[in-house]
């Protein structure tokens, strides 16, 4: 993905969602580079977002019932 996509944009999907930022995040660490590497960070990732969204959840329905 570009990096310049909605660069001038007052709001765009890559400066919403961090896109470029994400995608640094995935590092690959081993030496040698093991084939799943990528493949296990993408995921864990993916899972902690889907945790804190929970998370997100689980307070305002909380707040909700007071």
């Amino acid at each position: 993905m570009t990096k310049i996509y909605g660069q001038h944009s007052t709001l765009s999907y890559n400066k919403y969602l961090k896109v470029p930022d994400l995608i640094g995040l995935q590092e690959c660490l081993s030496d040698p580079l093991h084939h799943d590497e990528l493949l296990f960070i993408t995921i864990h990732q993916a899972l902690r977002a889907l945790v804190q969204q929970v998370l997100h959840e689980l307070d305002a329905a909380m707040v909700d019932d007071e």
